[in-house]
């Protein structure tokens, strides 16, 4: 009967730390440790001991090695912020600038263990030349902040059927809002967001989902894989993109991208074959 009773009071415990850990207050909590007022900074994050941290993709060992430690601002105020209390992930569009003045895109991917403490870091800072953070607005619609609360299940169906109406170049059946705009790398396409996907058409492979059910946010994690062509023809490219959907419709869409050529076949180091095996 003590035995019993003790495992109760652990496994009520472990529940109570859990839950704890994934409240919104948490979450917010360590987004406002890493993007401070004047400048992401590193210097008070709570790492686990075991902590996984990858920059482009590439496993590092510290944050000594991210590029947390070039940045001395902001280039842009705009953040976009994704709170999945489901998955204890904090995601984050943002737009810092560099001790030599050079301006990024930043997504930054947190993941909390149930005591709070950083278990994954994940970053993607785009390196193309036609990556352009001086386009971005300076603040995003305040749309993207207010509540629009959905299921879970219900917004990743509307964003879902983005990458899956590219693999199939047609659009048609992507519920997007009249005034939707699609910024790639900063750059405002000047397209419909569901619109010519004939021209876009390939498999979108290695997706991860990260969702925020009380704003309408989302963060997905996915491929254009173009190994079908001939090596070199066409670059993979790994986005990281970012929706706000608003009455079941996708609002506007921010994505950071990075070009992966095909040889070696890009392989997402936290999918469920990656060194790191998230979710």
């Amino acid at each position: 009967m003590t035995s019993r009773l003790h495992l109760l009071v652990l496994l009520h415990s472990q529940i109570t730390i859990s839950l704890a850990a994934c409240q919104r207050s948490t979450l917010q909590q360590a987004y406002d440790s890493l993007f401070q007022e004047d400048k992401p900074s590193i210097s008070s994050l709570k790492l686990a001991s075991n902590v996984k941290i990858s920059s482009n993709n590439v496993a590092i060992t510290s944050l000594q090695q991210s590029p947390f430690v070039n940045y001395t601002g902001y280039a842009k105020p705009i953040r976009i912020t994704v709170l999945d209390e489901e998955k204890c992930t904090v995601a984050v569009f943002s737009a810092p600038k560099n001790v030599d003045g050079t301006t990024n895109i930043l997504s930054t991917r947190m993941t909390l263990n149930p005591t709070g403490e950083i278990a994954e870091l994940e970053t993607l800072q785009p390196t193309s030349l036609f990556t352009l953070p001086s386009f971005l607005p300076d603040q995003v619609n305040t749309t993207w902040t207010a509540s629009s609360t959905a299921s879970r299940a219900d917004i990743q169906k509307v964003i879902t059927s983005y990458p899956d109406g590219i693999a199939l170049g047609d659009g048609k059946d992507v519920p997007v809002a009249s005034t939707c705009t699609r910024y790639e790398n900063g750059f405002a396409m000047p397209l419909a967001c569901n619109g010519v996907f004939w021209l876009f058409q390939t498999n979108i492979s290695q997706r991860r989902w990260y969702i925020d059910t009380k704003t309408g946010t989302a963060l997905g994690n996915f491929v254009f894989d173009q190994s079908k062509y001939p090596a070199g023809l066409l670059p993979q490219l790994w986005l990281h993109e970012y929706f706000k959907v608003d009455q079941g419709k996708i609002f506007e869409i921010f994505a950071a991208m990075e070009s992966q050529y095909p040889d070696p076949i890009y392989k997402d180091i936290w999918g469920p074959k990656g060194k790191f095996g998230s979710n």
